[in-house]
């Protein structure tokens, strides 16, 4: 993910190559430029100006709604990218806010009683265990990276068998083993009275789980299904089509080299651009620079895991009863150092 700032003006950030569709695209621009001015140059040296006139006459007009369906075709292409792409994001997002309420939901549930501490901390190191291989092995599973390396929480107390077992299973099947492992895992400490919440309320905790992997399963179709390919097709054919036409309108209708030049090359730069944006974003999770940063995302996740975690965490702040009887400073500022 590229994190850019438009600066006071808003047009500095134009100028960044990184991410930029302007290079792929001027690879088609500047020849079809070239090529327009040649066919003019050659046109005018041959003095043949205004003799091909008369058989072009409409053809402009016939041109322009040819362009027109193009550039509907390209708008309707990048609408259906940045749709994928935005589900994408926002369905991550949510994954993560909804395993770490249920991360939340499992440390408050614990019992506080001091003879069950072993117990009660034994089964929160498991469930932000499981918790962070859950979202690794779910992104995973819908990421397409060479390098698809993720840093969990370190494993180390769970039984070599049964991390065995994880790794001969599948990539599609992981995210299910651990889930059944989290939901074994939680009924039996509810069982044990490690968990002390009332059933309904510990339901709480398996429905986050469960709507975070029906999410996962909606931006796994995103990764697996692209965009149709007749449409594709259809789009790239008249994109190249449109490329050896323009320059030889160009060169029949314009008389100005410099317009002729300059008309192939915003014609043919703003199409292209607008195919390469679409075909940029319509997977985000991978390795290209504007893809979503989803192994921060589970460096982020990891760090809300282990806060649960923490002493300081789980206990309530206490109130101090003096303060009882001072009136609330509702104008008391407060910054976030």
């Amino acid at each position: 993910m590229i994190s850019y700032k438009p600066g006071n003006w808003g047009v500095g950030f134009i100028f960044t190559l990184v991410g930029s569709v302007f290079p792929k695209a001027a690879a088609w621009a500047v020849p079809n430029a070239l090529l327009g001015v040649t066919l003019l140059l050659n046109r005018k040296a041959h003095d043949v100006v205004g003799l091909e006139m008369e058989p072009m006459s409409g053809v402009a007009a016939v041109w322009s709604s040819y362009t027109l369906v193009l550039a509907f075709l390209l708008v309707f292409r990048s609408n259906q990218a940045f749709t994928r792409f935005w589900e994408g994001a926002s369905s991550t997002a949510a994954v993560n806010s909804m395993w770490t309420n249920a991360a939340g939901s499992l440390m408050s549930f614990s019992s506080q009683e001091p003879e069950k501490l072993e117990q009660v901390r034994r089964f929160q190191h498991l469930a932000v265990r499981l918790l962070s291989l859950l979202f690794c092995s779910s992104m995973q599973d819908v990421c397409q990276m060479e390098d698809d390396s993720m840093e969990i929480i370190d494993p180390k107390g769970i039984n070599p068998t049964s991390l065995a077992y994880f790794k001969k299973a599948s990539v599609e099947e992981r995210p299910e083993l651990v889930i059944q492992w989290l939901y074994r895992a939680v009924v039996d400490a509810q069982k044990d009275g490690i968990l002390v919440a009332a059933p309904p309320c510990l339901n709480r905790a398996f429905n986050e789980i469960a709507r975070g992997r029906v999410l996962l399963q909606n931006i796994r179709v995103l990764s697996d299904i692209p965009f149709p390919f007749p449409y594709a097709q259809m789009i790239t054919s008249m994109l190249i089509i449109h490329w050896f036409v323009m320059p030889m309108l160009a060169s029949q209708l314009l008389q100005s080299v410099f317009w002729c030049g300059t008309v192939c090359f915003l014609v043919t730069m703003v199409l292209w651009s607008l195919l390469y944006i679409a075909v940029q974003i319509d997977q985000p999770f991978g390795d290209d620079h504007t893809d979503l940063p989803v192994k921060d995302y589970m460096k982020q996740f990891n760090q809300n895991l282990l806060l649960m975690m923490r002493p300081e965490a789980q206990l309530p702040p206490k109130f101090a009863p003096a303060a009882l009887d001072d009136k609330p400073n509702l104008m008391r500022s407060w910054s976030t150092d």
